[in-house]
């Protein structure tokens, strides 16, 4: 069945792309609030709008499992690189021209600098240090030169989905619906005891802080598989309909506001919201679903990819050319740079694919 715009009603869910876009937004906001903020400004609590992706990697993780074949039929190890190559393939040209623009802005403001006092050695070595970032390992412990942090986020989803991916195809609903949750549990009781949620790079045991995240965020993206499921088999009458929208629109709104408003510690009130919520928004049940299957949301969802990529090249000019900003100054000039750089950069990889296919077509 497809909508009025030609999208599958059935298969495609607008409304995932929607609330990436405005998560991606929140994420946006708070780093703007990082850098030229003082002591109060919108969404402190921001970083916490990751996990929404986090969680709808998990989700996505687990539809894409569902549709392979039983486990003893495929080599596994091969079947899971070729799952997290897939990812990086799919972020591959945003990121690289997002690394590429964080680049030159780490030459014009630091490396010409390190070029003439440590001269060609050093400005090398310096970039060689730069590996584990380009490469996306650097949340497994290697914080070498990092040109580009925020995508942190993507490196320790990949780490962490080399870790569960296997666990989801070998053992199936047991994952998902016992495994899942006890890594949830686990891993957010371990963070509220010792140090707190809110780390990235911090080493624990045997991984960063990150990568727990990750591990936190994609564990709930497969229980969300499983009871957006379950919501999906039920026969809803209309007026069931208007109260899942309700409680849906309630549940983003109230991660919205503690995100806002909260304590550090609400990410785990976060954590319980987002379960409930997303899994609403997945099982397409609510009656407000289907206005959100567009093209719109498809090409928002599209570019918050690279809003949330070209944000740190964007505020990092920003803050060496205007240190002495105020928050508002800062939110004026981060904003439309990072628009615009997401725009090119959007607009320049859709010309490539778009050359690429073409001439894979003539060479056949």
């Amino acid at each position: 069945m497809k909508t009025a715009n030609g999208l599958k009603n059935s298969t495609y869910n607008g409304a995932i792309d929607f609330w990436k876009f405005i998560f991606c937004l929140v994420i946006l906001i708070f780093h703007v609030g990082e850098a030229f903020g003082q002591d109060d400004y919108p969404f402190y609590l921001g970083m916490y709008a990751v996990e929404f992706f986090f969680v709808i990697s998990g989700y996505l993780m687990c539809i894409s499992a569902s549709k392979k074949t039983a486990p003893a039929d495929i080599s596994l190890g091969r079947e899971t690189l070729g799952f997290v190559l897939h990812k990086v393939k799919a972020i591959l040209p945003p990121y690289l021209l997002a690394f590429l623009v964080a680049w030159i802005n780490w030459f014009n403001f630091t490396g010409i600098d390190l070029l003439k006092e440590e001269g060609f050695k050093g400005f090398a070595l310096t970039n060689l240090d730069m590996l584990p970032d380009l490469l996306l390992v650097y949340m497994a412990g290697y914080d070498g030169t990092v040109v580009i942090r925020i995508t942190w986020y993507i490196s320790a989803m990949l780490i962490a989905m080399l870790i569960l991916y296997p666990m989801l195809r070998r053992f199936g609903d047991m994952f998902m619906m016992v495994i899942a949750p006890l890594f949830v549990f686990f891993f957010c009781g371990y963070l509220a005891n010792t140090t707190s949620y809110n780390g990235i790079m911090e080493y624990e045991i045997f991984m960063t802080h990150g990568v727990m995240r990750a591990i936190i965020g994609l564990c709930l993206g497969c229980m969300v598989y499983c009871f957006s499921k379950s919501i999906k088999k039920k026969k809803l009458s209309a007026f069931s309909r208007l109260l899942l929208s309700i409680a849906e629109f309630g549940g983003y709104f109230i991660i919205l506001f503690l995100m806002n408003e909260g304590e550090k510690q609400s990410v785990y009130i976060i954590l319980i919201f987002l379960f409930f919520t997303v899994s609403v928004t997945a099982s397409k049940q609510a009656a407000t679903s289907g206005l959100f299957d567009n093209r719109l949301s498809r090409f928002l969802g599209h570019i918050s990819l690279y809003i949330y990529l070209f944000q740190s090249p964007a505020r990092v000019i920003i803050r060496e050319l205007h240190p002495d900003y105020t928050y508002f100054q800062g939110l004026c000039a981060i904003v439309p740079l990072t628009l615009a750089f997401s725009f090119a950069g959007w607009l320049i990889v859709t010309l490539i694919r778009g050359l690429s296919a073409r001439h894979r077509q003539h060479s056949v």
